[in-house]
């Protein structure tokens, strides 16, 4: 056994420097009686050498330090996009709409078509970040609770309502599209 140590310490530690994990696949017997042999082997060498434990302690500390920096940095960008609602009960709030391609969405299409509609007027506060709002009867078929980033504060303007009682929505939430009017004609030849 200590002649298994001394080559260990030779070769291995020699290349490689001391390892700090040892993993072997013997008996237990066999394994105690090699870390024995070792640490004799290694003489005056320790595994954990103080100077060794004061490296890992600095090295975490900068890992540590550098981590707080970009936690700091990250939060700081967050925080200029967060914006803090509360709507109280009577509120009157926008509701965000997703737009989707070629899809005619309470009267336009494409680029041109409303971001938000509403308003609605605030029924409670289900939680701290979610609302139940009071819907028209034509969009019974859409749940009523939103999240607080789908809601916008409504400055009330009438002239900025936009109506969404035309739309006749099926059961399978489709609609038909309908043209209003022509508003232009252009022949190509």
């Amino acid at each position: 056994m200590e002649k298994l140590a001394n080559l260990y310490v030779r070769e291995i530690v020699r290349l490689h420097g001391v390892p700090i994990s040892i993993v072997l696949d013997r008996d237990p017997w066999f394994t105690s009686r090699f870390c024995e042999e070792l640490q004799s082997a290694m003489g005056e060498r320790q595994l954990l050498r103080p100077e060794l434990v004061h490296v890992m302690k600095e090295k975490i500390a900068l890992i540590r330090m550098r981590m707080l920096t970009a936690q700091c940095r990250q939060k700081s960008y967050a925080a200029k996009h967060c914006h803090e609602l509360e709507f109280s009960n009577g509120n009157l709030v926008y509701l965000k709409v997703s737009r989707m391609q070629n899809v005619c969405c309470f009267g336009n299409k494409g680029k041109l078509s409303p971001r938000y509609v509403g308003p609605f007027k605030v029924l409670k506060q289900v939680s701290s970040l979610a609302y139940k709002i009071e819907m028209p009867a034509n969009l019974a078929g859409v749940h009523d609770v939103f999240h607080v980033s789908q809601l916008r504060k409504c400055i009330h303007d009438p002239s900025q309502v936009i109506n969404h009682e035309p739309l006749d929505i099926q059961p399978n939430l489709t609609y038909e599209e309908l043209p209003v009017q022509i508003v232009d004609r252009k022949e190509q030849h």
